[in-house]
Formats: C-alpha cells, structure tokens, sequence
C-alpha cells in the first residue's frame, strides 16, 4: 500500500513506514482510523533509546563510532599523527586529516603508520567484544520491544487497511476544475498496467501563509559543504513572503535554536536571519533525531495567527477525476472558504550521515507528522554536498509525505530550488488532487 523504502529497514521499520504513509492517505480521505493511532501503548522513548544505544555498540554497524574508534587507536599509538593533528588550524583541515587516516586503515593501507596491521586488528576485535559485553541484555530487550511494537503496527494497519477499502468513490467530493490527460499501457505481464497522468490545474489568486521550520546540519562532516548551505539558505530566505514565518534549528552533536519563530513582516527581520546564517560553523557530531524532535517542539510551540488575506470566493480542489480520459476545465462557483489560513512544512538540509540508526531516524521523522495531525505538514529534504547521502535524505522525506532533492554542487541550486519552492507554492495554495482509480467489473486493485 506504500511506495518501496529508499533504504532496507528492519521489518518492524518497515511496517511503521507503510502505517504513516498509509495513515496521511487516509487523513487527506477523512478516515476515521487515521486518528486512532495508538502512539502512547508504543512506548517509542524508550524503544527509540534501545535502537540507538545498541546502534552505537556496533562497530560494524555504526559509522559514526566505527571511525571515532579507528581515529582513537591511531591517535593514540603514533605520535606522528598527534604532532601534525596539533599544527591543523581550521575544522575543514582537520576532518581532511581524520578522514585520510580513517580511509587509509579501512584500505588496510598501514606502511606509513606507527603500528602493525596485527596490532589494530587484536585492538578491533577486543574493542567490539568489549562493547558487546557493555551492551548487556539490552539487545534482547531491544527485540522484545520491536516484537510488541510491530504487533500494534499490524493490527492499525489492517484497521486503516479496512477503512481505505470500504471508501466509495462516489463519497469523495469531486471538482472538475482541473484539466487531465490519462494513458494507460498493459505490459506481457497482464495483472500489471502503468498509468501516466498530466494534470493541469487552474491557476490561483491567493495563497496560504507558510510558517517553515528550517534544520540545519552544521556537524563536522558538514566543513566542506557550508558555503553551500549558506548560499541555500540565503535563498530560501530571499524567497519567502512577507507573512511566512520561518524558525531555524541547527545540530550537531545536539539541536540547537538559532532563531525562534520570526515573521518576516519585522523590518529587519531578513537581515537578522542572514547574519545568523553568515555566522555558521560546522562542528562536532550528527544527531539529527533529536532535531527532528525540537522541530517538532517548534511547531506545536506556534501560536495561531489571523488570516493574512480574505479568502472568500476560493475553492480547494478535492478530487479530480482522471479515470474518464481527458477533460476539459470547468470553473465552477466556491462553495465554502479555505479551512486553513497558514501551512507548514520542515524543509531539512544535511549530508544525510547521522550517528543514529536509519530505523530510529524514521520514527523520528514519522512522529513529526503523526504528532502534528491533523495539520497539514510536509517534510522536504536537501541532500547537500557531492559526498552527501540522498537515499537516507529520500526516506526522511518520505516518511514526512515530501520530496527530496539532491544539490551536489553551487550549479544545481538555481534548478533544485525552484523544484523545491515550486511544491512549497504548491502547498501554500492548498490545491489537494488526487488521482483516482476505478477497476472495470471483473477486475481488482492490489
């Protein structure tokens, strides 16, 4: 029922990844079940904590430790390296010099080193026996936990599962206000069709306001790419309107507010951001669970404000369609007013390497949205850098019900980011199309 993962995640992960899908979907339908999600039986704190703490304890697993550990016995067995490390001034030098050291011992490349090829090997394996025995029993309370959790998942899945099926076509208000052009081709395979869909919506004269929560990766790994990320996020600045409001979180070894809730309405409001921005360092470690946390914080801390523009005469569009082939647009009168008078939306820049593993940082991101229901929140996702990791940023995405883009270098940020504010505009316009299919008599959607 949900599009496949970007990554491999457990079965567990991967069940409460098509459960929040799932669930959107049926919030955007009005789904009753939508709503019953039984978030406080799951204990996710505690389950959350289990996965990460394990995570670290895995050196195979674990890259952010792995390395550390690495750099911690090189560091310590030659004092070469501790002599030049000392003369290294700026952070981008120095996550050069680690990063040399790191890749030459993963190549098992050690002629210029101090010690012996042996010698860090019996130094590796006694270090994850070691950690091995720190972890203790919580391994296996780690699966007791992920049985109960994915035993909940299950049955709200089948319950959602159910509500979606039983939903008539016939139920959904329709608009025809929106122009469509249909194809559909059957392959040799004759239970599989692909169906293309052009949709051309009409055009509007209003638009919601955005309040946009902005988290920025500024750790280390980050040194090489920050002129990248000031130069986007002086642009998503330049681009917002003058009743958005926009909030700036950044992390690294832990989240930090860098500017709390700022309507851009002030008059030095832009310059106040961009100075904040021009001030970023990239430094330390990578957890971004706990910035999607603040971020959620930040979201349920933001006081209602009034409708920025009178919305009388404008229709949302509900459904458009599709399945009868072309149709030409009818505009046809409004009915009632826009339910919402402000949007929002998470917009996440990073390289995409946290410390935290790829289950955890999914139910981070699937709890943002479950926890803003029934608001209307989008996460989008910004791979940075040409080492960056785009499938991890695609999940954190997808988990949030948003795209994710990828901008390697200062060439593609004129094309990305007017993809991304494209769909922002989309959002803030409240135009909601979904594509309709209807199985002829003898035939069934699975």
């Amino acid at each position: 029922m949900a599009a496949a993962s970007p990554l491999p995640l457990s079965d567990c992960s991967e069940l409460e990844r098509q459960c929040h899908v799932v669930r959107a979907l049926a919030k955007l339908l009005e789904c009753p079940e939508a709503d019953q999600y039984p978030a406080d039986a799951l204990n996710l704190e505690e389950l959350q904590e289990l996965r990460c703490t394990v995570h670290r304890h895995n050196l195979d697993n674990c890259r952010h430790e792995s390395r550390l550990a690495v750099l911690s016995y090189a560091l310590q067995n030659d004092a070469d390296l501790r002599a030049a490390e000392f003369n290294l001034e700026t952070e981008s030098e120095r996550q050069g010099f680690w990063n040399n050291i790191h890749d030459r011992i993963m190549k098992k490349d050690f002629s210029s080193f101090s010690f012996s090829r042996e010698a860090f090997e019996s130094y590796w394996e006694s270090e994850k026996a070691n950690r091995a025995s720190q972890l203790g029993p919580r391994g296996c309370l780690l699966k007791q936990y992920t049985l109960n959790h994915q035993e909940l998942i299950e049955k709200h899945l089948d319950k959602i599962g159910n509500e979606l099926r039983d939903i008539s076509s016939k139920s959904i208000e329709r608009s025809h206000t929106a122009e469509a052009r249909v194809d559909a081709l059957t392959t040799d395979d004759r239970n599989t069709v692909w169906v293309a869909a052009e949709l051309v919506h009409p055009p509007v004269s209003w638009r919601c306001a955005l309040d946009l929560v902005v988290v920025v990766d500024l750790s280390g790994s980050m040194c090489d790419t920050i002129d990248l990320l000031k130069e986007t996020l002086h642009d998503i600045i330049a681009r917002l309107q003058p009743e958005d409001q926009v909030s700036v979180i950044g992390f690294s070894h832990k989240p930090k507010l860098l500017c709390d809730w700022t309507c851009l309405l002030a008059p030095d409001a832009r310059a106040n951001l961009s100075s904040r921005i021009n001030s970023m360092q990239a430094k330390g470690g990578t957890n971004l669970v706990n910035a999607l946390h603040m971020a959620q914080e930040q979201l349920q801390s933001l006081k209602a404000l009034p409708p920025h523009q009178d919305f009388a005469g404008c229709a949302p569009i509900k459904l458009m369609p599709c399945h009868g082939g072309h149709k030409e647009a009818q505009p046809v009168p409004a009915k009632e007013m826009s339910k919402q008078s402000r949007v929002a939306a998470v917009v996440l820049l990073s390289d995409g390497y946290p410390e935290e593993p790829e289950e955890a940082v999914c139910t981070a991101a699937c709890q943002l949205i479950d926890k803003m229901l029934p608001a209307d929140l989008r996460i989008v996702s910004l791979a940075l850098g040409s080492e960056s990791h785009p499938a991890l940023m695609s999940l954190v995405a997808q988990c949030g019900v948003g795209p994710s883009f990828y901008i390697g270098s200062t060439e593609q940020l004129p094309e990305q980011l007017g993809r991304i504010w494209g769909y922002l505009n989309a959002l803030t316009c409240d135009n909601n199309i979904f594509l309709l299919l209807e199985p002829l008599d003898g035939s069934e959607i699975v």
